[in-house]
């Protein structure tokens, strides 16, 4: 799926494939990661990093958010408990927010 995305970033940014498309959110919780941008190449650089640091966690993520698995469904999935999707999803999607904007901040989105 990481792959399709970066695929797709690099069809929309050029010219002939309608880069001024209208941007829209690839999930409500991680609005802040445009899809259709070059935000795509450095989502791919950023889950190549994640996945050598914690490879579950970036297996979770994109199960849940590129996928669209419920909670239940990664849980059953994995083979782990639902409150062990929810921490380690919240945790890779914090961490890739810090690492694709740099921000120094926590994302407002997420519980602590």
């Amino acid at each position: 799926m990481r792959l399709a995305l970066v695929d797709h970033a690099r069809g929309v940014s050029r010219e002939k494939r309608g880069g001024d498309l209208e941007f829209v959110p690839l999930h409500e919780d991680v609005g802040w990661f445009n899809v259709m941008g070059a935000e795509a190449l450095d989502y791919a650089d950023a889950m190549a990093e994640l996945v050598k640091l914690d490879s579950q966690q970036a297996e979770l993520f994109e199960a849940d958010y590129l996928l669209g698995c419920s909670v239940e469904e990664t849980a059953e999935m994995f083979e782990i408990s639902k409150s062990t999707v929810d921490r380690k999803t919240r945790v890779a999607r914090a961490w890739l927010y810090l690492r694709l904007t740099g921000s120094t901040g926590q994302p407002t989105d997420i519980e602590p």
